[in-house]
């Protein structure tokens, strides 16, 4: 069967003889269940690798693990992949634009003072992409680089505890308020499986989320890992990155305030209870965000 093929109960009934012995009312009534399961649509598609995408940002944007993703395609060496390459992901419904759900790499660095003052308007610049891509993705970083990098991201990840309700008194230097008041249960950093990209916010199933700066709706869908998805831009680089929703309220090319309702604390996706997964990016480099809220 190739990829994405279509099978029909009767058709995988047939190929296996069982018609042979049996009547056909006797195979649906005893073996229905196990025939709709091998016969069911083997779910996945063909993703195109674009300029900056490498095995394991793909595999983190559909929710599947870079080994298997080069296993099902047979690459012995997951960082030999090319632009235009195809690459099937088993699961997938639709192409997702990789580099914006997922970051180039992360930094644990602390970032030097802020000097222009809070991200204040809700209009963004629209990025041109560079002209002249390099045609060949031998991994910007590696899958192996990438890797090691994020076991070494371990830098003072701050403590857990309770965090307040974004307000206008309550902003960064960078501009950002805290959006969920919650208790913070994971910090950024190194994991045994990769690297966490943000820190974790439990609070209960339905609490308002709010953005954290003022900015545009890049993204707003729902993701096989990380549930429903919100990504904001913002001015100077900086993107925020809000998870496991129980639901969206905003929409791609939205316009937000800082403290502006976005959507509700939930546990879509892979989730063990209730909570907000946060992120900040500079220039699509995962950073700390303890380093650019206020103090917890």
């Amino acid at each position: 069967m190739e990829h994405g093929d279509c099978r029909s109960v009767d058709d995988v009934a047939e190929d296996v003889g069982v018609y042979r012995d049996w009547s056909r009312a006797v195979v649906l009534r005893l073996l229905l269940p196990l025939l709709a399961a091998v016969a069911a649509c083997s779910a996945g598609l063909y993703h195109t690798v674009r300029p900056g995408e490498n095995l394991y940002r793909i595999g983190k944007a559909y929710g599947v693990p870079y080994t298997e993703l080069a296993r099902v395609n047979g690459l012995e060496n997951p960082d030999e992949i090319s632009v235009g390459q195809l690459i099937y992901v088993p699961g997938a419904r639709r192409q997702l634009p990789v580099s914006i759900i997922t970051p180039r790499s992360a930094n644990p660095a602390r970032p030097r003072q802020s000097t222009s003052g809070p991200v204040a308007t809700a209009a963004v610049a629209k990025r041109k992409p560079r002209a002249g891509a390099a045609a060949r993705v031998p991994s910007p970083p590696s899958v192996t680089t990438a890797l090691g990098a994020a076991r070494r991201t371990t830098a003072n990840p701050g403590p857990a505890g309770s965090v307040n309700a974004p307000s206008g008194k309550e902003v960064s230097e960078f501009g950002f308020s805290w959006p969920v008041k919650g208790t913070l249960t994971s910090t950024f950093g190194a994991r045994r499986r990769g690297h966490h990209d943000g820190v974790d916010i439990s609070a209960s199933n339905g609490t308002v989320i709010r953005s954290a700066s003022a900015g545009k709706v890049i993204f707003s869908d729902k993701l096989a890992g990380y549930g429903n998805v919100i990504i904001i831009e913002h001015d100077r680089g900086f993107t925020t990155v809000y998870a496991h929703n129980e639901r969206n309220q905003v929409k791609k090319g939205d316009l937000v305030e800082r403290g502006s309702r976005i959507g509700l604390v939930g546990r879509s996706g892979r989730a063990s209870g209730s909570h907000l997964h946060f992120e900040i990016r500079k220039n699509n480099i995962a950073r700390n965000p303890l380093h650019y809220l206020p103090p917890v």
